[in-house]
C-alpha cells in the first residue's frame, strides 16, 4: 500500500471539540445529523486524507461514486501483505458513503443515535487499528486515541 503522506493529527480535533460540546449538554445524540456536523466533516476529511496518502486514487465526498472507488481499492488490496486493517477500514468507509446520505435525508432519531453511538466509535477504532498496522507516526495515533477516548466519555461509553 502506498505511504506517500500522513493523516493530519489536527483533524482529530474536530472529534475532541465535538465531544466537549456534546458532554457540555448543548447537544444530544438523537438530534438530526446534518452534513455540516463536525463528525461528518471529520469523516469526509479523513476519507480525503486517507485516500490521498494511502490509496492509489483520491476519493472525495461521501457519495455513491466514492463508495465504488473504495470498493475497487479494497479489492485491489486483497491478498497484499499487512493490509487487513486497511481493508476493514475501507469497508467501514464504504458504508459511510451510503450512510451519510441516508441519515442526512431521513434524519430519524434512531439513525442519528445509531451513527453517533455505534458507527462513529467503530470508525475511530478502525482508524486506530489501521494506524497501528502501518506503524503511523506516534502523534497521529495519540490524536486518534485521545479523540476516541473523549468521544466515548461524551456518549457515556467509557
Amino acid at each position: 500500500m502506498a505511504d506517500t503522506g500522513e493523516i493530519e493529527p489536527s483533524l482529530f480535533e474536530l472529534v475532541t471539540d465535538y465531544s466537549d460540546w456534546l458532554a457540555s449538554g448543548d447537544n444530544s445524540v438523537s438530534e438530526p445529523l446534518e452534513k455540516d456536523n463536525d463528525l461528518v466533516i471529520f469523516a469526509e476529511n479523513f476519507l480525503l486524507q486517507f485516500s490521498r496518502a494511502h490509496l492509489r486514487q483520491k476519493v472525495t465526498g461521501l457519495n455513491e461514486r466514492s463508495e465504488k472507488q473504495l470498493v475497487a481499492e479494497r479489492r485491489r488490496l486483497q491478498g497484499e501483505a499487512n493490509t487487513d486493517k486497511a481493508q476493514l477500514l475501507i469497508f467501514h468507509l464504504e458504508e459511510l458513503c451510503s450512510k451519510v446520505g441516508e441519515i442526512s435525508y431521513s434524519n430519524s432519531e434512531v439513525d442519528a443515535e445509531e451513527f453517533r453511538l455505534q458507527y462513529f466509535p467503530d470508525l475511530l477504532a478502525r482508524i486506530i487499528a489501521w494506524l497501528e498496522e502501518i506503524t503511523a507516526a506516534q502523534n497521529i495515533k495519540t490524536a486518534a486515541i485521545k479523540a476516541l477516548s473523549q468521544y466515548n466519555l461524551a456518549i457515556g461509553q467509557d
